[in-house]
């Protein structure tokens, strides 16, 4: 190797370490106890949502992370059903948590044709499936987001009215009013400026950072009532990365 040749690597290998010190941190945190700035943590419930993705060994772990709320992915869009829902509600109920279910939507026309029918579609598949699990605690949560392949093609007004439809029919006298759960940046993106639904349904943030004070709603919501700080909290030896929650109590 010439001299040149060494000190051509020697150049590239100190950029390196530059660009490595000068990155900033991880936002994501691990567990409960590294978020900062959680006003009076006593007064907040751990969660923690969990579908086929995820591989729980350890029950025992979360457990004794706090945890008391677990929420399961149940469906998604039309015809498509987790299929560890079961087991995992079966397994918190067992240890005395409470459980709930959400449905990761879709919302475009490809069932029936309409916005309307497509998310009467969704919401009564989601109704359906949940009627052969075990009966939830919790109320039930509406997952808003996109995929490296799939992206809603709705227009903000009709993105409005395809939640609007979805909710209002999962939602049977007597319950307890559903959460939309999605990041602030989709929220504002997708749904017109002047939406009210903030004044109705709960905000289900999900936006990944260490700092409470990082955790800032999305339009047409005043806070948040659970917050996803990570999707890589690490309880327990025998689990894969699990997502983490705050929950207002």
């Amino acid at each position: 190797m010439t001299a040149r040749t060494i000190r051509y690597w020697s150049y590239r290998r100190q950029r390196k370490l530059s660009f490595l010190e000068a990155a900033p941190p991880d936002p994501r945190a691990t567990n409960f106890e590294e978020v900062i700035n959680l006003p009076d943590p006593e007064s907040y419930i751990r969660r923690i949502d969990l579908s086929h993705w995820e591989v729980v060994n350890d029950w025992n772990a979360i457990v004794q992370a706090g945890v008391t709320e677990v929420y399961m992915k149940v469906t998604e869009g039309v015809g498509t059903y987790d299929t560890m829902a079961k087991v995992f509600a079966e397994k918190a109920k067992s240890l005395g948590l409470k459980v709930g279910y959400y449905h990761f939507g879709r919302p475009d026309t490809k069932a029936g044709g309409t916005i309307v029918s497509d998310a009467t579609a969704e919401a009564d598949d989601f109704l359906n499936t949940v009627a052969q699990l075990p009966t939830p605690n919790l109320p039930h949560s509406l997952d808003l987001e996109d995929t490296k392949t799939w992206d809603s093609p709705l227009k903000p007004d009709e993105y409005l009215l395809w939640l609007q439809t979805f909710l209002a029919r999962i939602q049977k006298p007597g319950d307890p009013v559903p959460y939309i759960n999605s990041r602030k940046s989709y929220l504002d993106k997708k749904l017109p400026a002047n939406h009210n639904l903030g004044a109705k349904y709960p905000l289900w943030l999900s936006r990944y950072h260490i700092d409470y004070n990082e955790s800032i709603p999305a339009r047409g919501w005043s806070q948040w009532t659970v917050w996803q700080f990570t999707d890589i909290g690490r309880l327990g030896v025998g689990n894969t990365d699990l997502d983490l929650n705050w929950v207002r109590g």
